[in-house]
């Protein structure tokens, strides 16, 4: 497949998502989901993360460090997990961040398999 469409090594992507739980444990234990969605290439060069909170909207205040950098997403959904929607603005995400990137005619992008 790679000589067919002409895909080299550093064209060669693999993307997984995990979750988190956020929150302290006490005898009222509330947690909140998190989720980070993260693709490397062969070579070990990574795609700026990209991190799903529980929430309607954004908001600045949410996150400690205030200088996050400019390439990170920060999405929301109701629960924190991954939606079509969201995976969809990911491969956004990823096509941004890979294209001027790409040494041969096609990217190859490996993900995790459902079953």
């Amino acid at each position: 497949m790679k000589a067919k469409y002409g895909i080299t090594d550093d064209d060669i992507y693999n993307f997984d998502e995990t979750g988190f739980m956020m929150g302290v444990i006490s005898t009222t234990w509330q947690a909140e989901w998190a989720t980070v969605i993260q693709g490397v290439n062969s070579q070990g060069w990574a795609v700026p993360p990209f991190i799903i909170l529980a929430g309607q909207y954004h908001l600045a205040n949410w996150c400690q460090e205030p200088n996050l950098p400019y390439d990170w997403v920060i999405a929301t959904t109701e629960n924190g997990w991954t939606t079509n929607e969201k995976g969809l603005e990911w491969i956004k995400h990823f096509d941004k961040h890979t294209a001027a990137r790409t040494k041969g005619s096609h990217r190859l992008l490996d993900g995790e398999k459902r079953r």
